[in-house]
């Protein structure tokens, strides 16, 4: 899967950059800053689980874009990225999903 430079959440463009330290430095495969409007993912991470932090920082993204940025918990947000990001993930491989079609 190609990870895209930006995506875009509604009617806000986001960015994705990447850092080779991020994992080393603050123990984290990906970081969403939403004031920023910006994804960071560690470059070092192997494809799988870039694709993976990929869309864990895309969920968080949609939720901080939306209501349940204030109705949901710090843990139950980092919970509800965890589990759709894992199995829309699954999903998309088992099923050779292609959206570029």
């Amino acid at each position: 899967m190609k990870i895209p430079t930006k995506v875009k959440i509604k009617a806000k463009t986001w960015t994705l950059n990447y850092d080779k330290e991020l994992l080393r430095d603050d123990h984290n495969y990906g970081v969403c800053y939403p004031t920023k409007l910006k994804i960071v993912l560690d470059a070092t991470q192997p494809k799988d689980q870039l694709e993976n932090s990929f869309f864990h920082e895309l969920i968080h993204a949609i939720i901080d874009s939306s209501a349940l940025r204030t109705d949901l918990s710090r843990d139950l947000n980092e919970k509800v990225a965890v589990t759709i990001a894992e199995d829309l993930l699954h999903v998309i491989r088992q099923n050779n999903l292609d959206f570029r079609k």
